[in-house]
């Protein structure tokens, strides 16, 4: 039997036995792993829940199950560093480690596995880079110092947790590969997780049809996606006499800053809040109906929300993560 341990920081829902999903996390995206292991044990944040909404989407399924770690957040997640690994992750007991990173979780099981000197074949998933985020955290001060120390505790977990690896992935072409480099020798690929049905990729290309432009973005509403830009921009082309409406999709801590700022500046009539959309057609559904696509993020790897917006025919915009332009 091939068993393997994958670890996340990602936050899954655990309901009547079973677990969910609020994202794109479903069982289907567990097949590759399931194609080359007889059983796959997800480390993760889990929470308990009461209900589950609708519209989530269920992980759990034959093969795959999940380990809770806590649902410590920011700082209070370091705690976990400290603490003993569940009983189900005796390290030992697996054929192969796939650590999903930047990740705390990722760190303890890898600073188990450097401790104990336990031989353990590990890879990587890159799936983006802490210190581009910094740049990201507003005010200043201590809270912009604590961001500072905990992107570079991160970041120098993502080179020890790299450069250990007998192989890993990277969501960027060459981006994160100079900045975090496998050793020498070992292989590494370019991917990206994405799964896009046949039906869901349009063959018609976006047309102006009025002469309101309506755009969109898709994206949680944490400071690395940049959502003050859209709103700056908004209003400068507002000003210019332009007809243009934003819809933003998506939550996040940043929500309510950025519906108070929209107010403040005098552009909340031209903005709707969708809020979270669970699903790839609900998504769609919105996509549909704009015109551009715009990612003003000041770091991706592999944008899922652009790539689903190209799929769907819509004139898209993104940002040089490297000069910020």
């Amino acid at each position: 039997m091939k068993n393997l341990l994958l670890v996340t920081d990602h936050r899954f829902y655990r309901y009547c036995g079973e677990v969910y999903d609020n994202y794109v996390f479903d069982y289907n995206f567990f097949s590759d792993y399931l194609a080359v292991y007889d059983n796959v044990t997800v480390c993760c944040r889990l929470i308990d829940v009461v209900d589950i909404p609708e519209q989530y989407v269920r992980s759990s399924g034959s093969r795959l199950s999940f380990v809770g770690m806590g649902d410590l957040r920011g700082f209070g997640l370091r705690k976990i560093l400290f603490q003993p690994l569940p009983n189900e992750l005796k390290i030992m007991r697996y054929n192969a480690i796939c650590l999903r990173i930047p990740s705390v979780l990722g760190f303890r099981v890898w600073l188990s596995l450097a401790v104990w000197k336990m031989r353990v074949p590990m890879m990587f998933e890159l799936i983006g880079d802490p210190v581009d985020s910094v740049g990201a955290l507003k005010g200043n001060g201590l809270r912009k110092l604590s961001g500072y120390f905990a992107a570079l505790l991160m970041k120098l977990s993502v080179k020890a947790i790299v450069s250990t690896a007998i192989c890993g992935t990277y969501v960027s072409f060459n981006h994160l590969q100079r900045k975090y480099p496998i050793t020498k020798g070992r292989k590494s690929e370019s991917i990206s997780s994405i799964r896009l049905p046949a039906d869901f990729i349009s063959d018609v290309i976006k047309s102006f049809k009025s002469s309101r432009i309506k755009i969109v973005h898709v994206g949680s509403f944490v400071p690395i996606k940049n959502h003050v830009f859209l709103l700056k921009f908004l209003k400068l082309t507002l000003d210019d006499g332009l007809d243009i409406h934003l819809t933003l999709v998506g939550d996040g801590p940043l929500k309510s800053y950025i519906e108070e700022m929209a107010r403040l500046i005098g552009v909340e009539r031209n903005i709707t809040f969708c809020g979270q959309l669970v699903g790839l057609y609900k998504v769609a559904e919105v996509l549909d109906v704009n015109d551009i696509f715009v990612l003003p993020s000041l770091s991706e790897g592999m944008p899922r929300a652009l790539i689903e917006a190209v799929a769907r025919g819509l004139l898209c915009f993104g940002c040089d993560i490297v000069t910020g332009k």
